[in-house]
């Protein structure tokens, strides 16, 4: 289970901001899209 305030565009940023590691975090994210869930819970208002 993955929880986060950001969208998925956004989480390659939050995970490092080494431009280096963009491919293993595009990957980590491209998995999570593609064979995930996304559950989206907002506040009542």
């Amino acid at each position: 289970m993955v929880s986060t305030q950001f969208g998925p565009h956004e989480w390659d940023k939050c995970m490092s901001n080494d431009i280096g590691v963009y491919a293993k975090c595009d990957g980590i994210r491209s998995r999570l899209i593609e064979n995930g869930y996304f559950v989206v819970v907002e506040k009542a208002r």
